[in-house]
């Protein structure tokens, strides 16, 4: 059967029961998820040290330096993955093949540029470089907005 349509959302563990199909691109799950897991899109091992390192956030300069080598660093893990965001579309939808809308989820709660506080700007994740990738795709919902 051939697929009408397909729709990426992106959103977090803690809003899972509001969105369709959702699927974990965390490291590591929530004991109560049982949902589809792309643990290719999970950060790499090099996201415990940048943790590590994020905690001792102590001024703008130092968030902004961290917030460009997670941004790099992400961006060379999809790169060797996927040769362009195609690929990655490519990928996404033969590993769900059975799905119209898929819902890729993690820990951290918004983007980083729809708050303005320096301590919610550490929830600044990798589902946000994800969705940049996608958004010029047409079929991309961008970050899940249960009320809209």
């Amino acid at each position: 059967m051939k697929r009408k349509s397909f729709t990426i959302y992106t959103g977090y563990f803690g809003q899972i029961k509001k969105y369709h199909n959702p699927i974990s691109i965390a490291n590591t799950d929530p004991s109560w998820f049982i949902g589809d897991r792309c643990e290719e899109l999970a950060p790499g091992d090099w996201l415990w040290e940048w943790k590590r390192r994020a905690q001792k956030w102590n001024s703008k300069e130092e968030h902004d330096i961290l917030k460009k080598e997670y941004i790099e660093r992400y961006n060379e893990q999809l790169k060797k993955l996927f040769k362009s965001s195609q690929d990655l579309k490519m990928f996404l939808m033969k590993k769900f093949p059975t799905k119209e809308i898929i819902t890729l989820c993690c820990y951290e709660r918004a983007p980083i540029h729809m708050f303005n506080s320096l301590e919610i700007n550490k929830d600044f994740c990798h589902r946000h470089i994800i969705t940049e990738w996608i958004k010029g795709w047409g079929f991309c919902g961008g970050e899940y907005k249960p009320w809209n």
